[in-house]
């Protein structure tokens, strides 16, 4: 029986002392867990401090200052007010100084321009300039109406279709003016007098009827449009539209 208590003894000392040093391990993991995550939680705070203190640096850097929206139109308007005179100020000088020797510096300037800026405003602008050019109450000469005409044919072929139709609907639109006009001037008594010839009003009228002629030769626009001025002159055949129709024949009957 001593025997037996004696080894019940130790089972039980074994028993504890194997319980207390699981504890005590239990214990020894549970404080290094702590460790670890009180060192995680300050390197946190720490990353959050610093990019808290970052974020202020980095939107007053990307963000602007409010612009209210009535502010944003007038700006916008500003901007293209501004892109539209340096347009017109590059292509004005351009047009004023051409010439059968120096059409092609001058088309490689208007492409430029293209490339530069946007294209409705370059060819808004282009459009202008080359009316107000070839739009005159004295007689132009075929020679520049037809350089005009060849700068055009130009730009159709570098740049595209959109400018030429531009062109062209302005160019109608004011040739139906210009006729409608010329038409009431010589019924008015103030026709093709030989001593007016200079300032007659029928004038802006034949040099936008020459104009069309030579952008038909170039093939920048159809046949149809032509046909179309001639039926116009034929509605009612009368000194003034006998000349229109004369300088069609003239400059492009043979090819017509």
């Amino acid at each position: 029986s001593a025997s037996d208590s004696a080894s019940d003894s130790a089972s039980d000392s074994a028993s504890d002392s194997a319980s207390d040093s699981a504890s005590d391990s239990d214990d020894g993991g549970d404080d290094g867990s702590v460790l670890d995550s009180d060192s995680d939680v300050r390197m946190a705070d720490e990353s959050t401090a610093v990019a808290r203190d970052s974020v202020p640096a980095a939107v007053a850097a990307s963000v602007s200052k409010y612009i209210p929206p009535s502010l944003r139109g007038k700006q916008s308007d500003e901007s293209e007010d501004e892109r539209m005179a340096a347009i017109r100020k590059t292509l004005r000088g351009q047009i004023n100084r051409l010439s059968e020797s120096n059409i092609e510096g001058i088309v490689l300037q208007i492409e430029a321009q293209y490339e530069k800026y946007p294209r409705g405003f370059v060819t808004e602008v282009l459009a202008d300039l080359i009316l107000q050019a070839i739009q005159s109450r004295i007689h132009m000469l075929d020679t520049f109406l037809f350089v005009n005409a060849a700068v055009v044919g130009a730009v159709y072929r570098l740049v595209g279709l959109e400018p030429v139709a531009h062109l062209v609907q302005k160019l109608m639109e004011e040739f139906e003016r210009q006729f409608a006009r010329g038409m009431a001037d010589f019924k008015a008594g103030a026709g093709l007098d030989a001593a007016e010839d200079e300032v007659a009003a029928g004038k802006e009228c034949q040099n936008l009827c020459v104009f069309v002629a030579e952008l038909y030769n170039f093939q920048i626009v159809s046949c149809r449009l032509v046909y179309d001025v001639i039926r116009l002159c034929i509605q009612d055949v009368n000194e003034f539209t006998a000349e229109l129709l004369l300088k069609l024949i003239r400059i492009s009957g043979q090819q017509l």
